[in-house]
């Protein structure tokens, strides 16, 4: 908007932004092929971003497209490592929908 980007292009740049990163924080196993990883960040490409390893975290930053990650050697391709545990040590993620959706609530929990 400052630089004169018109209004109806910034609706769609954000409604894609948007929604591409929703889905790429699903914590969903889909079945996606291998070369839409190198082009989209896709939930398997994120995910690495969210590994609880280390070596693995430090990779895949791009939020939109891997090229910057590619460009910049902080690429990770999902193909060639088996899906990390995602999260903080000792924290756990449910394996479940809605398991994960209630995944906020715990700390309010009495039992938790």
């Amino acid at each position: 908007m400052i630089v004169g980007a018109p209004i109806e292009a910034l609706f769609v740049y954000q409604t894609l932004v948007i929604t591409q990163g929703s889905i790429a924080h699903d914590n969903l196993r889909l079945r996606i092929s291998d070369a839409v990883h190198r082009w989209i960040v896709t939930p398997p490409v994120h995910r690495i971003h969210h590994a609880r390893a280390r070596q693995l975290s430090d990779s895949n930053f791009s939020s939109i497209t891997p090229l910057w990650d590619r460009l910049f050697g902080t690429w990770t391709d999902p193909t060639t490592v088996p899906p990390p545990q995602i999260g903080t040590d000792g924290d756990s993620v449910p394996d479940t929908f809605f398991g994960q959706r209630a995944v906020p609530f715990r700390r309010w929990s009495p039992d938790a």
